[in-house]
């Protein structure tokens, strides 16, 4: 076990060559000192820490090798472990137990901290700032590691951009990888700046004597007030993250979208040209052209040209057909949806037409029933999607059953927004019909009753 022992005098640190007479020195009281242990074993670390008569319960935390961060305050004495960085290579941070009590500021290190080797270093310099207590040494070490989850985020940000970067220049050289190992980091930030976030807040509720006065509270207060930036930046960064991931996926679809179009011409061009090459590969008797020399170049001229009238008659007769359905059609829905209108309303009792809850209803059924003529256009429409749909799947479930049930799956969510957006327009018209009634009666008494208009509104 190494154990540095520093004591806080004239304003500075005072490094001690070896630990002979602390205890007598804390007994004496007068002094502040800093007890900076490392590499500790479970039953060394023990029997230095119960000479500081701490309670069990935290001499306990602090031997424990499973850390949680927290605060515990019993007495004059406060203990809190505080996650300090992850490291590179492991999934599990670095943890810093630290003991404060009246003259007293011990840490006890798990892990490797670099950034307290820095610390120490700067504290020990020449242009060191002055030191008045051990709080003020409490918030220089928690700020040290604050710090480095500013530098954290901001790794994290430009790595952020690089990959939106590369999305957008060139697709295929970003990976799904790329966006899980930066996903996996951000992770660990956001648990470690909300792990550090509680512990300062602990702080802050503590009843340790040692931070109940004024200007050290304003220590602390500071502290959260950095955790909380911290806290919504790493936010804002895992926010962007999931943008740039959303990005990735689009422009995923977007490439097994084209790939899919391809193939479906592919087919479309193939499924033609093979049933012409079997008619034409039939080994029977009878076949035209089989006799002469160049009936094979002859067949190969006039199939396209086949095709082609083929298509161009099939497509004349039925936009002829189309046109004059559509024609018949709409006239007959407008003339039932009139006729189904005057019949409602002289059904209706005249105490209805005194109500403005009928009128709404009234207006609002006779401007949007043009719609009504509109549900032929989306059955011959939805008639169209169905069979291209058919056709679709069919030749990519040849490829795989999961490549249509996948494409039904991502229409789900479009199905159901269309539903929602669709509900919130019709009640936004009938919300809107009485003003718009009160425009029309306004706009008639002004303009269409008369040269002069109506005198009531003219002269009020």
């Amino acid at each position: 076990m190494n154990i540095k022992w520093r004591l806080l005098a004239s304003g500075s640190l005072q490094e001690q060559p070896s630990l002979d007479g602390w205890q007598q020195l804390l007994s004496a009281g007068g002094q502040e000192s800093w007890f900076d242990i490392i590499q500790a074993g479970s039953e060394e670390l023990r029997s230095f820490l119960e000479q500081l008569g701490l309670h069990p319960l935290q001499i306990a935390r602090c031997v424990d090798a499973s850390n949680d961060p927290g605060v515990i305050t019993f007495g004059e004495t406060l203990l809190m472990e505080y996650p300090t960085a992850f490291d590179a290579g492991s999934g599990e941070p670095g943890y810093l137990s630290i003991i404060i009590k009246p003259s007293v500021l011990i840490t006890v290190r798990h892990g490797s901290l670099p950034a307290l080797d820095e610390l120490e270093k700067e504290l020990a310099a020449p242009a060191a700032p002055l030191l008045r207590h051990l709080p003020q040494i409490l918030y220089l070490i928690l700020d040290q590691f604050a710090d480095l989850n500013v530098n954290a985020q901001i790794n994290i940000r430009e790595q952020i951009l690089h990959l939106s970067k590369k999305l957008a220049d060139h697709h295929a050289s970003v990976n799904a990888s790329d966006l899980s190992g930066l996903r996996w980091e951000v992770d660990k930030l956001v648990s470690l700046i909300e792990n550090q976030l509680y512990c300062v807040s602990g702080l802050r509720a503590s009843d340790a004597k040692v931070l109940q006065e004024s200007h050290r509270k304003t220590f602390i207060q500071d502290l959260i007030s950095e955790a909380e930036v911290a806290q919504r930046g790493v936010y804002r960064l895992e926010n962007r993250l999931n943008n740039l991931y959303n990005e990735y996926q689009m422009a995923g679809s977007d490439l097994v979208e084209k790939r899919l179009r391809f193939l479906t011409i592919v087919s479309a061009i193939t499924l033609p040209l093979g049933l012409i090459a079997g008619l034409l590969g039939m080994n029977v008797g009878g076949l035209p052209g089989t006799a002469y020399p160049f009936g094979f170049v002859v067949v190969i001229l006039l199939m396209p040209v086949a095709l082609y009238l083929g298509i161009w008659a099939v497509s004349q007769i039925t936009e002829a057909l189309d046109g004059q359905v559509r024609e018949l059609t709409v006239l007959k829905v407008e003339n039932h949806l009139q006729q189904q209108l005057f019949r409602k309303a002289a059904q209706l009792d005249l105490a209805f037409f005194e109500t403005p809850t009928f009128y709404d209803q009234f207006t609002l059924a006779r401007n949007q029933s043009y719609r009504v003529q509109n549900v032929y256009y989306q059955f011959t429409a939805i008639a169209q999607n169905i069979i291209t749909a058919i056709a679709l799947f069919t030749l990519l479930g040849r490829i795989s059953l999961w490549i249509p049930a996948i494409l039904l799956l991502a229409t789900l969510p479009r199905l159901v927004g269309v539903m929602y957006f669709t509900r919130r327009k019709a009640d936004l018209y009938m919300k809107n019909v009485p003003e718009q009634r009160l425009t029309g009666y306004l706009s008639w008494l002004m303009g269409t009753r008369g040269d002069q208009g109506d005198p009531l509104v003219s002269n009020p």
